[in-house]
């Protein structure tokens, strides 16, 4: 996929990432649809990425992230997509948080980085306006 055929667009919203014990149960405060939430656990942690707004002051979070996705799908085969973008990030010095789904990928950055990463992106990819993020 050339930088020509990807565009991304942001996610309205300010986020947050939080950090819950491994064995805990899913917070009755995640949105249970609607807007972007991702939830993964591993053998250490639980991680949830949420609107900032839903999640109490005392959580353990990370807060005012941004958000982008590439806009259509991706399919499996698109190889060296997230590569290319988070490289562009680094050459930026924009630190990022990458998700993947089963059809796109997001990358969240501070929004003290938003504009920095635009411009970092905008080398690589087609980047929507900031607009209400």
């Amino acid at each position: 996929m050339s930088g020509a055929e990807l565009e991304l667009e942001w996610i309205a919203g300010r986020f947050a990432v939080c950090r819950l014990p491994a064995t805990a149960e899913i917070p009755q405060w995640v949105p249970a649809g609607g807007g972007l939430i991702s939830i993964t656990r591993t053998d250490g942690e639980l991680s949830i990425v949420a609107m900032q707004d839903a999640v109490p002051a005392d959580v353990q979070a990370e807060r005012d992230w941004v958000a982008m996705r590439i806009v259509g799908k991706l399919g499996f085969s698109a190889v060296g997509v997230l590569a290319k973008l988070c490289g562009a990030l680094a050459g930026a010095s924009v630190g990022v948080l990458a998700i993947s789904t089963y059809e796109t990928d997001i990358l969240l950055v501070k929004s003290a980085d938003a504009q920095r990463a635009a411009r970092a992106l905008g080398a690589v990819a087609d980047v929507a306006r900031l607009g209400g993020s």
